[in-house]
């Protein structure tokens, strides 16, 4: 189930993290001193993993945090969540075994359409069932999100 957390977590941070034109633009501020050794140590407990951190920082914040109660995302026999603020969505689908995860996100960089897809083209739909990450799908129905 960490794993599950882990790549959800990734999907999130890498689909919310640009702006998306009509929202407000974000502003970063910096101040003079830092927490980090010279030698390039971790950020200090807590502290989000900026872009580019090392995948380790990501797993260490993400083991860090304490878990949601799943109660609070219960769709019917799914789990399902957004995120505010963002277009972002995912649910599981018991429906339909082997369920997974599935989200929708809006990608900085997303995959390009293949030749052989078939359907309407979701660079942002990634799916992951607990051991392989697919990102883009050629859907022709809403799937999972359906439900919610």
């Amino acid at each position: 189930m960490r794993i599950a957390a882990l790549v959800a977590i990734s999907v999130l941070v890498a689909g919310c993290s640009h702006t998306v034109g009509g929202g407000a633009e974000q502003t970063r501020t910096t101040s003079g001193a830092t927490t980090q050794s010279a030698a390039g140590g971790a950020p200090p407990a807590g502290a989000v993993p900026v872009a580019g951190a090392p995948i380790a920082a990501v797993i260490a914040w993400i083991e860090a945090g304490r878990p949601a109660d799943a109660s609070r995302y219960r769709l019917g026999a799914d789990t399902a969540f957004s995120v505010p603020g963002s277009k972002t969505r995912c649910t599981t689908d018991a429906a339909h075994p082997p369920s997974g995860l599935s989200c929708l996100v809006e990608l900085t960089n997303p995959p390009p359409r293949p030749e052989t897809a078939y359907g309407e083209w979701k660079p942002g739909w990634v799916d992951f069932d607990g051991s392989n990450l697919r990102v883009g799908a050629a859907r022709a129905d809403p799937g999972p999100f359906l439900a919610g």
